[in-house]
C-alpha cells in the first residue's frame, strides 16, 4: 500500500510539474509554440473531408454535455452497495478536472488557433477541456469496470485499448479541427492525470477504512 501511495504520489507531482510547464510555456517559451506550429503543420495532409467529417463526429464524445450525461448514467449505474465507494471519487476526478480547467482557461486567457471552416470554440484555448474531461471520465470509468467486473486479462486489454482509442481520438480531433494547440491537449492530459491520481488514491483509502473496519467487526 505505502509503495502504490508513493507511486501514485510521483505521478500525481509529475503532472501537475508538467501542466505548469505548459502552462508558463504556452505563453512565454517560443519552443512550445514552435513544436505547436509543427505539430499542426504535420497534421495538414490529414484535414481531408472524409477525415474532418469522422472528427466531427468523436469529437462530441469529450464536449461537456456528453459528459455530464455520462456521469449522471454512471451514477445511476453505481448507485447501489457494491458500486457506492466508487461514485464519490469519480466525481472529485470530473469536478477537479472541469474546475482546474476551466479555471486556467480564464486566467491564461490564450487565444485560440486560426479557425478552419468545419469548426469554432469561444472559450480560451489552453488547456482543452474537450481532451481533460475524456482522459478523466473514461479513465476513471476504465479503472472502476476493472475492479466491479473482474474480467479475465484479455478483457482487461480490451477495455483498457477501447478507452486509449476514444481519449486519444478526441485529443487528435481537437489538433485536427485546428481548435486547439497540441500544447492545449496536452495540458487537458496532465490535469486529467493530477485528478485520477486524487480519485484512484481516495478508492484505495476508502478500500483499506472498509477493510480495517469489516476485520474488527464482532
Amino acid at each position: 500500500m505505502g509503495t502504490f501511495v508513493s507511486r501514485l504520489s510521483l505521478l500525481a507531482a509529475f503532472c501537475l510539474a508538467l501542466f505548469l510547464a505548459l502552462a508558463y510555456g504556452s505563453m512565454a517559451i517560443p519552443a512550445v509554440q514552435n513544436i505547436d506550429a509543427a505539430v499542426d503543420a504535420a497534421l495538414s495532409p490529414m484535414r481531408t473531408k472524409p477525415l474532418l467529417t469522422a472528427f466531427l463526429w468523436v469529437t462530441p464524445l469529450g464536449a461537456g454535455a456528453t459528459l455530464l450525461a455520462v456521469m449522471l448514467t454512471a451514477t445511476g449505474f453505481l448507485w447501489n452497495e457494491s458500486g457506492r465507494p466508487f461514485l464519490r471519487p469519480l466525481w472529485i476526478v470530473y469536478l477537479g478536472t472541469e474546475a482546474m480547467t476551466w479555471g486556467t482557461k480564464f486566467i491564461l486567457d490564450r487565444e485560440r488557433p486560426v479557425f478552419l471552416e468545419v469548426a469554432s470554440a469561444a472559450s480560451p484555448s489552453f488547456p482543452s477541456a474537450h481532451t481533460a474531461g475524456a482522459a478523466a471520465v473514461y479513465c476513471f470509468f476504465t479503472y472502476i469496470l476493472m475492479h466491479r467486473a473482474t474480467p479475465d486479462g484479455s478483457a482487461r486489454v480490451g477495455i483498457l485499448a477501447v478507452a486509449t482509442l476514444i481519449i486519444a481520438a478526441v485529443a487528435l480531433s481537437r489538433v485536427a479541427l485546428g481548435v486547439h494547440f497540441f500544447s492545449d491537449v496536452l495540458g487537458g492530459l496532465a490535469v486529467a492525470g493530477l485528478w485520477l491520481c486524487f480519485g484512484v488514491a481516495t478508492v484505495r483509502k476508502a478500500s483499506s477504512i472498509l477493510k480495517t473496519l469489516a476485520g474488527t467487526s464482532p
